[in-house]
């Protein structure tokens, strides 16, 4: 397993079944020297937040698409409206 797949792994671990809130994860993962790929800056809580919401790591993003009731809901009516209209 790759560096960054083992942080990710860590992370999820770290808040889902540890119960770790992201602030604290954030402190260890800075007090480790890790820091983040994409600036490699010092992580932070909201760092780890947007990382637990990102449907790529969620596992909700197939086939190119992002399943969400909510846009399915908003285009169903859309397409209501014009058949009515």
């Amino acid at each position: 397993m790759k560096k960054k797949q083992k942080i990710v792994k860590e992370i999820f671990e770290s808040y889902v079944y540890k119960g770790i809130g992201t602030t604290k994860i954030a402190w260890n993962l800075n007090d480790r020297g890790i820091r983040t790929k994409k600036t490699k800056s010092k992580w932070v809580q909201t760092s780890i937040v947007r990382m637990l919401k990102n449907p790529i790591y969620t596992g909700r993003v197939t086939n190119k698409k992002i399943r969400s009731n909510r846009l399915y809901n908003r285009n169903k009516k859309k397409n209501c409206q014009k058949k009515n209209g």
